[in-house]
């Protein structure tokens, strides 16, 4: 770029639309014709502002996850009961799989897809899979101290029930899996957190 230009788009704009081509269709089914076309920038400057494909990709994961997933983040915070959140989180997912939107988690989506991506991909996905890991392991040791699951409750193994759920119904909810379906696994799931519960 000549010396004294500027950029004439917002970089986080331009990122999102970046972000939600990966979404709809994938990373290796994404072009960089396509990408240029949807981010409304030309390919110089998607290279000079973002670097290449890749780069590009593990920059809108990133994205994805400081923006859509905080959702769950702010579900599992809110004041109140850590219990009660965590069942938030569980209606949210529900509400969002039987949407009929057809696009699932970027995430989850990425994963399913890695077998057949560079294996310099192998380290984001499992960071941010280790970050979901945590938010929910997080509230259900809130959970604990407050009372409302047993003392003995293994968190961990709770939290990776909750992942596996979360990654299992997004991917019903792209592939379009009926809503009955999407209902039943919440479902179960929650019945493996009634298990926990003080006083059953």
């Amino acid at each position: 770029m000549p010396r004294g230009a500027t950029k004439q788009f917002d970089r986080t704009e331009v990122l999102d639309r970046a972000m939600q081509l990966f979404w709809e269709k994938g990373y290796e089914a994404t072009g960089l014709s396509e990408l240029t076309q949807r981010m409304g920038i030309g390919r110089q400057s998607l290279y000079d502002t973002f670097g290449d494909k890749r780069s590009l990709f593990l920059e809108a994961l990133d994205h994805y996850a400081g923006t859509r997933m905080s959702r769950v983040s702010d579900l599992l915070k809110a004041p109140g009961s850590p219990l009660r959140n965590i069942r938030r989180v569980l209606a949210f997912y529900e509400q969002h799989c039987t949407s009929g939107n057809g696009l699932g988690c970027l995430i989850v989506n990425t994963m399913a897809e890695s077998g057949g991506m560079d294996q310099s991909f192998e380290h984001p996905l499992k960071s941010k899979m280790k970050g979901i890991e945590s938010m929910f392991r997080e509230a259900f040791d809130n959970a604990k101290e407050a009372g409302e699951i047993e003392e003995d409750a293994d968190t961990l193994a709770l939290a990776r029930a909750m992942c596996a759920l979360a990654w299992g119904v997004t991917l019903m909810g792209r592939v379009g899996a009926s809503k009955a379906m999407v209902r039943d696994a919440i479902r179960m799931n929650m019945r493996i957190i009634d298990s926990v519960l003080v006083g059953e």
